[in-house]
């Protein structure tokens, strides 16, 4: 892992001087602020479309705030980290920089676990922003605020939200194209998407961190089921960036 710390304080030094991270950290903050009072409006809003159809629905509650965070965190800013994600490494094998870096005691395995882990903590932190501004909004919108059982779908989408930075780092090893590496880390997603299908194991996958959020939030799933999924999900993680090191070994960059 020669070279690890300094490649990393460069990563993390480009992410700050760029759009990069700010992009991400605005971006969770606006999902923050917009899903309480998202879940808030939605029972106004569908009356007022109703017209002179009489519809039953139920006041909105701190739970429906905390879904709808989450549900724009999995449709929004899991396709936008894997999208900004994906050029991590195929942009700097296009433009040859990857091949002056490598030449100066930087092992790839420790290029690959900087690029990695400069995304991770950018993902990290924008997440908890985004987290907390959906937690103050919620107290202030909501008198039912407290949901501690939210706390295990907040751990799972983050350890997802790992897992899809690994699948665009695999990806960006692979193609030297921005949209193939684009295409690639959306192409694992969905094979994730899909696993949640298969009655075999889809309770076993990471998809379920994110599939069973209604079983979360309502308490019916806890800690017991979170566990495996997590730790298959952790267990992907590593393997994608073994997988993402091994290609690059094998390549002439």
């Amino acid at each position: 892992m020669s070279g690890y710390g300094v490649f990393l304080r460069k990563e993390l030094q480009e992410h700050i001087r760029t759009f990069k991270f700010y992009g991400v950290v605005l971006m969770a903050a606006v999902l923050g602020l917009m899903s309480p009072l998202l879940a808030k409006l939605t029972p106004q809003l569908l009356g007022s479309m109703s017209g002179e159809l009489t519809i039953e629905i139920p006041d909105p509650t701190a739970i429906d705030a905390y879904g709808q965070f989450f549900s724009n965190v999995g449709q929004i800013a899991f396709l936008a980290i894997l999208l900004i994600a994906a050029g991590v490494i195929a942009s700097e094998m296009r433009k040859g920089t990857a091949s002056l870096v490598l030449t100066k005691r930087l092992g790839r395995p420790a290029f690959v676990l900087a690029k990695y882990t400069a995304w991770a903590g950018t993902w990290t932190v924008s997440y908890a922003l985004g987290a907390v501004l959906c937690l103050v909004y919620t107290m202030i919108l909501f008198p039912d605020w407290a949901v501690p059982q939210a706390f295990v779908p907040l751990v799972g989408y983050w350890l997802y939200g790992l897992l899809l930075l690994a699948g665009a780092v695999f990806s960006s090893a692979l193609f030297k194209n921005f949209s193939l590496s684009a295409l690639g880390g959306v192409g694992i997603w969905g094979i994730l998407g899909i696993s949640s299908l298969l009655k075999f194991v889809k309770n076993a996958t990471p998809q379920a961190l994110v599939s069973r959020l209604g079983e979360f939030l309502a308490g019916a799933a806890g800690w017991k089921a979170f566990l495996l999924p997590a730790c298959v999900c952790l267990v992907f993680i590593v393997a994608l960036l073994w997988g993402a090191a091994f290609v690059l070994k094998k390549k002439e960059i």
